[in-house]
């Protein structure tokens, strides 16, 4: 019978692996629970570090906010603080350019201006706003009071912001507080809880903030109060919705969780701002309570989880610990179930370690050989050999490299020489790095380098980059040979060569220097009459700078051009787009044009936007405004920022060739196009500054500067200065029924009208809306009014149409009044010719009233 091939103490303890693999499975299942355990604790301490995070996320964001709405009110007080006036168009502009409400600015309703009145000038603060085409325009709620703060400037003017109007701020107590509060401190200042209408016309809870504007250039000394009650005059203010306010600033991971925000800081039913409702917040595992205070607001934020948030808790982890745990607990026990198998292996492992110890000693002794070998060539090489960093510190040198350098041994040469110092251009070192780095080697490259005493020699370089996996270059190495004795013969063959070609070039030119010369004669007198056309030029550049019309470049450029080309024939044309024509606007010389107006596609070079030459022996195409008699000439477009504004005709003396002018027909070509392009500019700039852009009429701020002129003028030559204030009646009523276009056909011809009837002297301004003030220099008060009275039964007169519609009859009033008659300053004069046309409007309209002495 076969023995057993378990030894006998072994099956006594057959049972033990079943044993240690069942308490390795308890034990491994123990610790999976505690560990799962933990995994869930560690996520909820998560979650809630994650509330926390989102609530003060949240809660900045909110400060952003309405931090970002104070930066938005504070521009608009400083258009007030800039400017000695602002009008409603100004502040229109203003906010359109700088406010997106539904993007930029959510929970803002509209931006305004609040108008502080006395009760002395409120009937002429309603006159005032309804002549600005606000004819229902009134102060409400009605009452007598000492000061009213009323809703003068609101943008965007939507129905339900038109509404706002009028409206005086100071009746409500809660809006009042942060009047005064913004008043006497200077700063930003928000209201407590109100309510706004929508555009949907449902109330919402929000609130009010208030910038204070003090009257421009009063003086404010410190923080006094009585300094700034004295000096205001209005706030800017903005009505901002909480609900939008909220929601926009909401991050997305906020979405699912409760927010209640309490004006005060008490948390009440009555003093609730916004409640989002998604779940309840006591119900939540999460809740938090802040305060925020920023810009007079003072509220209570409240934060809560909701179901759907704690939902999206990740439990991943302690399930995967749970599961990971069990699979570890069923291997572990399978693992004890096999120990005792794997005892009977480890005897071959043991033989197998012993086997590979051996190898591995075998390799280290092969590699020592290896290394034995290298060093030996690397020491007795007679190229020398290098590894140095990119940077250029040495790594390894051999005694070969150490030598040609000047080092009596290689460890000398490392620790005192960098090998970016040995080069005699460090260009070359930069030129080196920059071939390894594309190519990753090269051969043969030849530089000059020093030895240590400074010494120079010629080395011819061979490397290579070694570069790790990430492909980083960790180290150069490569070879280097002395090369000075060969470059030396090269440059003494180099020079024998010169020398040779030099001696022959000598002995050749004798005969051609008599040529060179006359030649340079020739050459000097080009030269000197270039010198002068190129002075010129620059005249002419500097002539055309000053320039203010267009008339006045034209007179500078046909001057200088005859000087330039003093010697030339030619002709400048100026390019009418709208025609496509070219325009005669100066020519010079023996040969006048052809005709003084083509068409642009009759000159080659304005159809291909560049320089086209005929020289006479050529041939080629010609140009069809140029004469069939004329042998040479050049055609050179105008062009200035790819506009076309002309054309510079040459035609060159017989002795002269065309061909060899293309050069400086180019500059004057370029420098005289940008001339002409740059008062163009300036004159469509300086339009755009004083025209009204709908009537072609002077602007307001013209006005303005010009009435000043005038009345100055007046008063030193003791002459007479009249106004006419003109309104067309009925405006509204007309824009209403017939539409805005029609409004702006009838301000378009009245406006024509008045200035074709009008003498050079007198100036038309829009004044506002449909007002248009004349400006008559020179001008008593009876002449005046029949002038005004010509103007009222002319424009009667006029047949208007818009879209094929005939508009009927349009009637003007106009004030008259004069200077020194009806006032001394500018102020006084228009409020005289304000107060006529109001007088006019009363008395019926369609009339000419005279301003009261």
């Amino acid at each position: 019978m076969n023995k057993p091939i378990i030894p006998s103490h072994w099956q006594r303890w057959a049972p033990r692996p079943a044993w240690v693999a069942g308490a390795l499975l308890l034990a491994g299942i123990t610790l999976t629970l505690l560990a799962w355990r933990a995994a869930v604790s560690e996520v909820e301490r998560g979650a809630a570090s994650q509330f926390e995070t989102n609530v003060k996320e949240m809660r900045l964001a909110i400060r952003e906010r309405v931090l970002a709405y104070e930066s938005l009110l504070r521009g608009g007080a400083s258009l007030f603080a800039a400017l000695p006036e602002v009008s409603r168009d100004a502040w229109r502009a203003h906010i359109q350019g700088v406010v997106e409400m539904g993007r930029n600015y959510a929970g803002i309703q509209a931006v305004g201006f609040v108008q502080m009145i006395p009760r002395e000038d409120l009937a002429a603060h309603i006159h005032g706003a309804r002549s600005e085409a606000l004819l229902d325009y009134t102060v409400w709620p009605a009452g007598e009071r000492a000061r009213y703060s009323t809703v003068f400037y609101i943008e965007p003017f939507t129905e339900t912001n038109r509404r706002m109007l009028g409206y005086d701020m100071s009746t409500d107590p809660v809006l009042r507080a942060a009047m005064d509060q913004a008043r006497d401190t200077g700063a930003p200042m928000a209201s407590g809880k109100h309510s706004l209408q929508g555009e949907d016309a449902n109330q919402h809870p929000g609130f009010v903030m208030f910038v204070p504007v003090y009257r421009y250039g009063a003086p404010l000394r410190g923080d006094l109060v009585e300094d700034r009650r004295a000096a205001l005059v209005g706030y800017v203010f903005s009505p901002c919705r909480v609900d939008k306010l909220i929601e926009s600033a909401a991050p997305r991971e906020m979405r699912d969780i409760k927010v209640e925000v309490y004006d005060g800081r008490a948390i009440a039913a009555p003093a609730l701002l916004y409640d989002r409702a998604s779940a309840p917040t006591a119900g939540g595992r999460f809740m938090q309570l802040t305060t925020l205070e920023v810009s007079g607001l003072a509220w209570t934020l409240r934060f809560g989880s909701t179901p759907a948030w704690e939902a999206a808790i990740a439990y991943d982890r302690p399930r995967i610990v749970l599961i990971a745990g069990g699979l570890i607990s069923l291997l572990l026990a399978v693992a004890g179930w096999s120990f005792a198998v794997t005892r009977s292996h480890s005897r071959d492992l043991k033989n197998h370690q012993d086997r590979l110890e051996d190898l591995v000693r075998e390799r280290t002794a092969e590699l020592t050989v290896a290394e034995q070998k290298y060093r030996s060539i690397f020491e007795n090489a007679v190229e020398g050999i290098y590894q140095t960093t990119p940077e250029g510190q040495y790594l390894t040198v051999n005694p070969a490299l150490a030598h040609m350098l000047g080092f009596d041994t290689a460890a000398e040469m490392i620790a005192a020489r960098n090998a970016t110092e040995g080069y005699v251009d460090p260009q070359q070192r930069l030129e080196f790095k920059r071939i390894l780095e594309e190519r990753g080697n090269l051969q043969g490259f030849i530089s000059q380098a020093y030895r240590r005493d400074r010494s120079k020699i010629w080395v011819s370089l061979s490397a290579r980059a070694v570069r790790d996996a990430t492909g980083t270059v960790l180290y150069y190495e490569g070879t280097a040979e002395d090369v000075t004795d060969r470059m030396l013969a090269e440059e003494n063959a180099r020079h024998l060569i010169r020398e040779e070609a030099a001696r022959q070039e000598a002995e050749a030119s004798r005969g051609e220097i008599a040529a060179a010369h006359e030649q340079l004669k020739t050459w000097v007198g080009e030269l000197e009459q270039n010198n002068r056309a190129m002075a010129r030029l620059g005249e002419m550049v500097g002539l055309l700078q000053s320039c203010i019309t267009a008339a006045e470049s034209r007179d500078v450029a046909a001057n200088q051009l005859r000087q330039i080309f003093e010697s030339d024939a030619g002709a400048l044309y100026l390019f009418e787009p709208e025609r496509h024509m070219l325009e005669l606007a100066a020519n010079w010389g023996q040969a006048p044009p052809r005709s003084g107006l083509f068409g642009a596609d009759d000159c080659w070079a304005m159809r291909s936007g560049r320089q086209y030459t005929v020289e006479g022996d050529a041939g080629g195409l010609r140009c069809r405004h140029v004469d069939e008699d004329c042998a040479a000439y050049a055609c050179v477009p105008l062009i200035a920022e790819g506009v076309a504004l002309g054309l510079l005709h040459i035609r060159c003396a017989a002795d002269r060739s065309i061909e060899q002018r293309r050069p400086f027909l180019h500059i004057v070509a370029e420098n005289l196009a940008l001339g002409l392009a740059n008062v163009r500019l300036r004159e469509a700039l300086r339009a755009q500054a004083i025209r009204d852009p709908l009537t072609g009429l002077y602007n307001r701020r013209f006005m303005a500067e010009s009435i000043e002129h005038e009345l100055d003028l007046a008063a030193r030559r003791s002459d007479s200065l009249a106004l006419v204030m003109v309104d067309v009646d009925h405006f509204k009523r007309l824009n209403d029924s017939l539409g805005h276009e029609a409004g702006d056909t009838v301000l378009k011809e009245i406006a024509a009208f008045i200035g074709a009837h009008i003498r050079s002297s007198d100036l038309a301004c829009r004044y506002g809306g449909e007002e248009i003030l004349i400006i008559l220099p020179d001008t008593g008060l009876e002449a005046a009014q029949g002038f005004a009275e010509k103007l009222r039964l002319g424009v009667r007169a006029i047949e208007l149409h818009a879209a094929a519609r005939a508009i009927g009859p349009v009637t003007i009033s106009l004030g008259v009044a004069a200077f020194p008659e009806h006032g001394q300053s500018t102020a006084a004069l228009l409020r005289a010719a304000d107060t006529a046309l109001y007088r006019a409007k009363a008395q019926g309209r369609d009339r000419v009233v005279m301003a009261a002495n």
